[in-house]
């Protein structure tokens, strides 16, 4: 296992830009690491205005496992005890490091997590919430409706407006086979994620998706969305582009911002 795959999360991070951004004479900045609770794996991490860390991780069988969630407030020693997300059991994956649970913060600090789903990971899309009391999880919900053959992980956006936004690639139903046929896909939710709408393609222009590659949604508390992820054109090129809604959601642009040519 390489150490950019060790359960561990950084709490702090740019401590090697500290000289460039502070004076000398101040005081250096502590960095830690923690292991993930109970040997979890693919943990993932938000830190929220009260300095809370909330993570979420792996754990099980890597084809047929858990996710769990746990925080660690502010000056606190340890993490809370965790609570299981998905329901039943073994309902998640973690075989291919793109395939792990993303999670966001949105309105009045509720978690929303997205994780393929295990058995058939290709067909379904799994979004579940934090409960209104924040002491468990909803039901498991597969998003998949039109499209077939997701691969590479999915992943969420949430905004302080209630908006959330569920965001995989793969391909439609109706369209051809192959990578370049890929699309990036969006489930759009305005009551925090109590529905969703059918999911549709965030951009019309024909980049194609890298299918064993991950992509990573971001929304502002404004209701902003960005997309990251890295396309496949010709067979060779897995440029990243990102994609870009300033109506939250409803519409997107996208350019490239990083060209690569991969000869396969």
């Amino acid at each position: 296992m390489t150490k950019s795959k060790l359960p561990f999360l950084l709490l702090t991070s740019l401590a090697m830009l500290l000289p460039h951004l502070a004076g000398a004479d101040e005081a250096p900045i502590t960095v830690r690491t923690l292991r993930a609770p109970d040997g979890g794996i693919q943990p993932q991490a938000l830190s929220d205005a009260k300095g809370t860390i909330h993570l979420i991780y792996y754990k099980g069988d890597p084809r047929s496992g858990d996710l769990y969630y746990t925080s660690k407030a502010k000056g606190a020693e340890s993490f809370a005890r965790p609570m299981q997300v998905n329901s039943p059991s073994g309902k998640a994956i973690a075989a291919g490091s793109v395939r792990g649970v993303q999670m966001a913060l949105g309105k009045n600090g509720r978690i929303h997590a997205v994780w393929n789903g295990s058995g058939k990971p290709t067909e379904a899309v799994f979004y579940s919430r934090m409960t209104d009391d924040g002491k468990g999880f909803e039901k498991e919900k597969n998003l998949i409706g039109s499209t077939w053959v997701m691969d590479g992980g999915c992943s969420v956006a949430a905004d302080t407006l209630g908006q959330v936004h569920v965001v995989w690639h793969a391909l439609g139903k109706t369209t051809g086979k192959g990578e370049a046929n890929r699309k990036i896909w969006v489930a759009h939710s305005t009551d925090e994620g109590k529905t969703f709408s059918r999911e549709t393609p965030a951009w019309s222009q024909e980049t194609g998706v890298c299918p064993c590659c991950s992509l990573k949604a971001f929304a502002s508390k404004e209701g902003a969305v960005q997309i990251l992820y890295r396309s496949a054109i010709e067979g060779m090129d897995r440029d990243i582009y990102l994609l870009s809604s300033k109506d939250k959601g409803q519409s997107f642009q996208g350019k490239e911002v990083h060209k690569w040519r991969l000869p396969l």
